[in-house]
């Protein structure tokens, strides 16, 4: 059983903690996540660009514009 010691700490650490948790600004584990999701996305698709450089020069808007995204038959239903 709780004695009155016990007790006052226990609601001392509540509304300590309540507290703590209203003034002090914690991390945001959600922005941890997307911060290094993004880093490692920008690195990869750095070293991408640089390895398919010359694969892609050839490439302009053009091409894009008069290809049909898709060439083979409908299927019928």
């Amino acid at each position: 059983m709780l004695n009155n010691n016990t007790m006052l700490e226990l609601l001392f650490g509540l509304f300590f903690g309540i507290w703590a948790g209203q003034q002090l600004p914690l991390p945001s584990v959600q922005f941890a996540i997307h911060n290094w999701w993004n880093s490692s996305a920008a690195t990869a698709a750095t070293v991408a660009e640089t390895e398919t450089e010359g694969l892609t020069s050839e490439v302009t808007d053009e091409d894009h514009e008069s290809t049909p995204i898709f060439t083979g038959n409908m299927p019928t239903v």
